[in-house]
C-alpha cells in the first residue's frame, strides 16, 4: 500500500478526467502529497492537461481550490497520525522493523507549508499542522523544516508560541547560533523576552542580547552595563590567571 509518496504518482491519469477526478485518483492511490501538489498547480494555473469542471472566473476557481487544498491537508494529517495506521500494518515491512517515517513526515510538512504559502493560509501551518506534530511528540521534525524556510525569509509573521518552540528546539540541541538566528529573523514583538534574554546571557550571544533589549524593551543602557561588567569579569579572570602563573615560577 502506498502512503504519502514523496514523488509524483506513477498512475496513468487520462487527460480526459476532470480536475476533481484526477485529484481523487491520486488520493485513492495513497499519494496524498501529489494530490495536494496537483491542487496547488490548478490554483496557480500551472497544472498539466485540461481544466474540465473548474470555474472560468479566477476568483471563483481559486476559492474552490483553496478550500479543496485545506480539506486535503486536514485529511492527510488525520490519516498520517491516525492510531489505526500504527496497528493495521500500513507501516510494516517484511523484516519486521517497520518503516522509517521521518521522510514521510518531513515531506508532509514541506508539502503543506509550500501549499499554504501559495494560497495565503499560513495560519493553517502554525495551528493545525504544528498541533498535529506536537500531539505525537515529533514537533522537532516540523520545527526543523519551518526554521529552514524562516531563515530563508520565505515564512514571515510567525506567532509567538511557534517562535518560543523554535528557540527551545535549537537550544535543547545545543544549536545556540541557530537559536540566535531565529531571534534575528522574527518580528521582535513575537519574541518571549525572558526566554531570549536568558538564552543570550547563558551562552554569550551578545549581539542578540543587545538586539532584544533595544528592539523589544527600548532599553539601551542595560546591555551596555552588562557588557562592561562581562568585560571587567573577563579581565579580572585573566589577571588572576596571570598571578597564579607568576606564583608557580
Amino acid at each position: 500500500m502506498r502512503v504519502f509518496a514523496q514523488t509524483k504518482s506513477d498512475l496513468r491519469i487520462g487527460s480526459v478526467l476532470s480536475w476533481a477526478d484526477r485529484i481523487l485518483a491520486l488520493c485513492h492511490a495513497g499519494d496524498f502529497i501529489a494530490a495536494i501538489d496537483l491542487t496547488i498547480q490548478y490554483y496557480s494555473d500551472t497544472a498539466p492537461g485540461n481544466t474540465i469542471g473548474l470555474p472560468v472566473s479566477t476568483k471563483a476557481r481559486r476559492m474552490l481550490l483553496r478550500t479543496r487544498a485545506l480539506s486535503l491537508m486536514r485529511a492527510s494529517l488525520q490519516y498520517a497520525f491516525s492510531e489505526d495506521r500504527l496497528t493495521d500494518g500500513t507501516y510494516n515491512t517484511p523484516n519486521g522493523r517497520g518503516v522509517d517515517l521521518t521522510p514521510l513526515f518531513e515531506g508532509l510538512v514541506e508539502c503543506c507549508l509550500q501549499a499554504c504559502l501559495v494560497i495565503g493560509e499560513q495560519g493553517f501551518i502554525f495551528d493545525d499542522v504544528f498541533e498535529a506534530y506536537a500531539h505525537v511528540g515529533i514537533q522537532g521534525i516540523y520545527l526543523g523544516i519551518l526554521a529552514k524556510h524562516l531563515l530563508e525569509d520565505r515564512v514571515t509573521d510567525v506567532p509567538p508560541h511557534i517562535v518560543q518552540a523554535l528557540i527551545s528546539h535549537h537550544a535543547q540541541r545545543g544549536e545556540y547560533q541557530q537559536a540566535e538566528q531565529i531571534i534575528w529573523h522574527v518580528d521582535p514583538i513575537r519574541l518571549d523576552v525572558n526566554q531570549s534574554i536568558i538564552l543570550c546571557e547563558t551562552h554569550g550571544l551578545w549581539d542578540a542580547y543587545v538586539y532584544v533589549h533595544n528592539q523589544c524593551l527600548k532599553d539601551y543602557t542595560t546591555p551596555i552595563a552588562t557588557l562592561i561588567k562581562s568585560i571587567d569579569a573577563s579581565g579580572q579572570k585573566g589577571l588572576d590567571q596571570s598571578m597564579d602563573d607568576f606564583d608557580l615560577i
